[in-house]
């Protein structure tokens, strides 16, 4: 007999982000903490999907190392604007924003756009290793932290889904952050 425990009790979604995923944990509940959490300035809903038709295309370098990465340029430039609006608001400052994604490629040029923004681009090891691997990982961006001593106001965390739970900030977590998923 195996027995499964689950989450009970949620402390960092806020209560508008878990309802979506009430149908799969129904009895899923938000902390105190997850309520009356100030409205992220500058945006018009805290929640917010961007529909497009954009297409994503394979990210050439790393399908040549074996990686079936893809890329979808304008959802990059999206967030990346986002993040930069949202960083210039007076509210945020001294504040870091993340942006994740499921693909290394989507990564690195999200990385390469964040860093042509002169905003710090800070990759966590996991992802910084993976980026290395498939020769993607180029000398613009500044991952040791430098850049955001430098420049406290305009820290972007980037992150691949599968590496960010518990790695790119262990003390809090970054408030707001965007998902960018591209077309299946």
């Amino acid at each position: 007999m195996r027995l499964m425990v689950g989450l009970q009790v949620q402390h960092r979604m806020r209560p508008e982000i878990s309802r979506l995923i009430r149908w799969r944990y129904p009895t899923l509940q938000d902390h105190a903490s997850t309520h009356g959490r100030p409205h992220i300035q500058g945006m018009v809903a805290d929640v917010m999907f961007l529909d497009h038709t954009q297409p994503e295309v394979p990210h050439e370098d790393a399908v040549a190392m074996g990686n079936q990465s893809k890329i979808n340029e304008y959802e990059v430039e999206m967030a990346v604007r986002l993040a930069d609006h949202l960083l210039h608001q007076e509210v945020m400052s001294g504040k870091s924003i993340t942006i994740l994604t499921p693909y290394l490629g989507q990564l690195a040029h999200i990385r390469r756009a964040l860093t042509e923004r002169n905003m710090c681009a800070c990759l966590n090891e996991r992802d910084a290793g993976d980026l290395s691997k498939l020769d993607l990982l180029d000398s613009r961006g500044d991952d040791s932290g430098k850049a955001a001593a430098r420049n406290q106001s305009l820290v972007v965390h980037a992150a691949t889904v599968d590496n960010y739970q518990g790695i790119v900030l262990r003390s809090h977590v970054t408030e707001p952050f965007f998902l960018t998923l591209m077309r299946p």
